[in-house]
């Protein structure tokens, strides 16, 4: 009945401390259960993952358990694609994201984004074409690609990617892709992962 949703939409929000992007996260679920189901995952997720007091820490931990909730629900492939996606700084394209993920992955790239945004996951610009990941998820999906051993090759790969679409960019740096958008100005935050990646690990950057 309308009274016990009600109350069971309540609970929910209490247990993700009232926090607009973990509730969103939820409420995106609701098309695959009932809200009564979701509290319920929600709570066993949140006690195995660990939440806290309303403050700053807890409120973190409440955000960082949600997201490794929702992620857990997206399918294999989809979360090797999401995890692949951390390596990016300020955003990427799905081209950009199909040069970074294990070649078997890349036809798997749209599907995966368009499933990710609907997730909330991932945020997009229409008009850019271009994704990007909040921080608190982008931090959970890094952390992943660090556990799962794939961090090194996913950096080399975005590095040699960066490296690509600078030389395709020429002289002047505009990209065919953005031919309103000066590259490394799109690009910056990228560049700069790719160069600080390559630095610190002693690979030369010019060579691929």
């Amino acid at each position: 009945n309308r009274i016990a949703d009600h109350d069971e939409v309540a609970a929910v929000c209490r247990l993700l401390d009232g926090l607009p992007l973990a509730i969103e996260l939820a409420a995106r679920r609701v098309r695959d259960h009932s809200v009564a189901e979701l509290r319920e995952r929600i709570g066993s997720s949140l006690s195995a993952l660990g939440s806290g007091p309303l403050d700053r820490d807890g409120r973190h931990a409440t955000m960082e358990a949600t997201v490794a909730w929702s992620h857990h629900l997206l399918d294999q492939a989809t979360q090797s694609v999401a995890r692949h996606a951390a390596v990016f700084r300020g955003g990427f394209t799905a081209d950009a994201l199909a040069a970074v993920v294990p070649a078997p992955l890349a036809a798997s790239v749209p599907a995966a984004l368009q499933l990710l945004a609907e997730s909330s996951l991932v945020g997009t610009d229409p008009v850019l074409q271009r994704h990007q990941m909040l921080e608190v998820v982008r931090s959970y999906a890094l952390d992943q690609l660090r556990a799962a051993g794939e961090d090194l090759n996913a950096s080399a790969r975005h590095a040699e990617w960066m490296v690509a679409a600078l030389e395709a960019a020429g002289p002047r740096g505009v990209s065919a892709d953005l031919p309103a958008h000066s590259l490394p100005l799109v690009e910056d935050a990228n560049v700069r992962a790719a160069l600080t990646w390559t630095l610190a690990d002693g690979h030369d950057l010019a060579s691929g």
